[in-house]
């Protein structure tokens, strides 16, 4: 089987378990979250899983561990091309004088 040009990336994140409540019913809860790139306080941790999972009747009470992961990503270029947002296109003068 012939391989396939690929588009590949590593991609780095942070992985938090945030402790949440239902304000409805009162259920303590666990949830885990991905946040762009490495974020190591605390803090930002905590208002980045807020901005997220804050939504009606649930409530982020607390970070309680986070993971700094990395995972290597791949799709076909006709994958690429068929989702990509094309930011800019250059004609290429190849073969021409």
């Amino acid at each position: 089987m012939a391989r396939k040009p690929a588009v590949t990336r590593h991609i780095t994140y942070t992985q938090v378990v945030c402790r949440c409540v239902d304000t409805t019913n009162g259920q303590i809860f666990g949830k885990i979250v991905n946040l762009q790139r490495i974020v190591k306080d605390k803090r930002k941790q905590l208002e980045k899983c807020r901005l997220v999972l804050d939504k009606g009747n649930i409530h982020v009470l607390q970070v309680e561990e986070a993971k700094y992961l990395q995972s290597f990503a791949s799709q076909t270029e006709i994958e690429f091309l068929e989702n990509a947002q094309i930011l800019n296109t250059v004609e290429l003068n190849i073969g021409k004088k």
